[in-house]
């Protein structure tokens, strides 16, 4: 027997219809979040991404994480900086000197590491991640 023409347009548009509930309800969600809470969400998925992932993949996940931890400090949003943009970001939104050097320190040597091509040991890598997890904790608290 065949489908009743009633029967098919309906599902035919009911994937239509989910789709377009989740997609309202995802940009509802999004919207009344802080561009401080947007960042400190990246930089805690990012950090949990670097702990699974492959040694050539974590320093990306470390930069994500420390980039958007610096965004979240300075309650702005964003994707990518240098070292110098970091610190000049954190001190422009009040932070403590040393608190932006640290950062701008630790973004310069993942940057260092991500494109010198030089090999990354199991002790960098470990010290790298730490160093990451406790300046992303400090800038996200």
């Amino acid at each position: 027997r065949l489908l009743d023409l009633k029967l098919f347009l309906l599902f035919l548009t009911l994937p239509i219809l989910a789709y377009g509930i989740i997609a309202a309800i995802q940009t509802r969600r999004r919207s009344g979040a802080t561009p401080s809470a947007i960042m400190k969400e990246r930089a805690l998925r990012a950090l949990k991404s670097a702990r699974r992932n492959s040694p050539e993949m974590i320093l990306s996940h470390l930069y994500q994480a420390l980039t958007a931890a610096i965004f979240c400090a300075a309650g702005r949003q964003g994707e990518a900086l240098t070292w110098q943009e970091a610190r000049a970001l954190m001190q422009a939104s009040g932070r403590p000197d040393d608190e932006a050097q640290q950062a701008s320190d630790l973004l310069a040597a993942i940057e260092s590491m991500k494109y010198s091509g030089t090999g990354l040991t199991p002790q960098k890598t470990a010290d790298l991640v730490s160093r990451t997890r406790k300046m992303v904790n400090e800038m996200t608290a």
